[in-house]
């Protein structure tokens, strides 16, 4: 029973990521704000080495929300040795699909605001390094349709058999407190439950599978190559205590529609020049002009 509950404490911890890109510091201006609350436990090392059997479970999780929220770094490649003018393919506004995944569709009522529920992974980690696993770096984003946006660090709200964590939020112009948790479901994450509460009622449960859904709905379609859909967002960072905020980062997620990981870009790393994403696409190059992104033939 001893051994159980052990394996229960390291397994109530997990959430989220993306290694982050070195240099980011800043936070933008954007409008955003925190919540104070009360992380779950973490269990010592010596726990986690006496128990492999429950890291092998958080894997699975981890591997979930990798593929569902996550991505890695994608190398990008200036064309020194090729023309950046071949026809181009396909053209996407930008300012058309920034932050378009925050407006996610999935949304609960309060009795000032409709709250928009979404995933972000931030840039670093809680100590400015890049070096961490996704259960430091997963965030959940509520944003209402006034603007306000409000972070929550899955490792703080995650939980599973008998541990918990739960943090209380709260929203301009409402009275009401809000209390987030996810009931974790290691053998089958996708079946998690993201539920929030308030005094007298459930203002939404869902599984994770449905968040990764509707954020999926929000991507755009690429119909060159691999069919990838194509988020544009404003970056996330965290400082040491795990409080979210926007970055002055913004950052491309290419998902392909299939088993492959999703690819992280920098909006910096393009240029009006051009550049080759061997990773995203081995045929096609990229560039930004003025608000535009253009993808065309090389």
């Amino acid at each position: 029973m001893a051994k159980i509950f052990s394996a229960a404490i390291l397994m109530s911890l997990s959430f989220y990521c993306v290694p982050a890109f070195a240099g980011e510091s800043a936070f933008s201006e954007l409008e955003q704000s925190g919540a104070a609350g009360v992380p779950a436990p973490a269990p010592s090392v010596s726990e986690a080495a006496a128990f492999p059997e429950a890291e092998g479970s958080l894997d699975l999780w981890n591997e979930y929300i990798g593929k569902n929220f996550g991505g890695t770094p994608a190398r990008a490649e200036q064309q020194f040795y090729k023309s950046a003018g071949g026809e181009v393919v396909d053209t996407i506004n930008l300012k058309n699909i920034l932050d378009k995944s925050l407006r996610s569709g999935l949304t609960f009522t309060t009795s000032a605001n409709t709250v928009h529920v979404s995933g972000a992974e931030a840039l670093n980690c809680p100590n400015g390094g890049t070096n961490c696993s996704s259960k430091d770096k997963y965030f959940l984003l509520f944003t209402t349709a006034k603007g306000q946006t409000v972070f929550v660090r899955g490792k703080d709200v995650a939980n599973a058999l008998f541990m918990s964590g739960e943090k209380e939020i709260s929203f301009r112009g409402d009275v009401e407190k809000y209390k987030v948790r996810v009931d974790v479901v290691l053998s089958n994450p996708g079946t998690s439950r993201l539920k929030i509460e308030t005094s007298g009622r459930t203002a939404l449960n869902v599984s994770l599978n449905e968040l990764a859904a509707a954020l999926l709905t929000k991507g755009r379609p690429l119909t060159v190559g691999a069919r990838h859909n194509l988020y544009y967002n404003t970056g996330v960072l965290q400082d040491a205590q795990g409080n979210g905020r926007f970055a002055r980062e913004n950052i491309f997620i290419f998902a392909q529609r299939g088993e492959d990981s999703r690819q992280i870009v920098r909006a910096s790393q393009i240029g009006p020049s051009g550049v080759v994403l061997p990773s995203v696409e081995k045929n096609f190059g990229f560039r930004i002009l003025g608000d535009d992104l253009e993808i065309y033939a090389i």
